[in-house]
């Protein structure tokens, strides 16, 4: 059978950083900074909205979900940022009877 589930989210950031790896093999780490200034590179707080769609065959459950921002986390008045997420999930059940049905 089919589930739906949705609703709105509130997240916020802890920390984050940026890994970048050269041709030649070297890799700098730069740390995000979080903020509501120009000078910070995100806004810590994103509001959004989740969609969810999970289909039962048997034991296998395969998932769907969208979870869209809907606020801007670009402190900066030029940038415009929101986190997108698209995941694909696949599981199974193990062991069970007629008694966990």
């Amino acid at each position: 059978f089919l589930e739906i589930s949705g609703g709105l989210y509130l997240a916020k950031a802890i920390s984050g950083e940026s890994v970048v790896t050269k041709t030649g093999g070297a890799t700098t780490t730069t740390p995000f900074s979080f903020g509501d200034k120009s000078t910070y590179d995100f806004i810590p707080f994103d509001l959004g909205y989740a969609i969810n769609a999970n289909f039962n065959i048997s034991k296998v459950k395969i998932g769907l979900s969208l979870h869209e921002g809907l606020s801007d986390i670009a402190p900066q008045t030029d940038i415009k940022i929101r986190n997108s997420i698209y995941s694909i999930t696949l599981g199974l059940r193990l062991g069970g009877g007629k008694n966990n049905d």
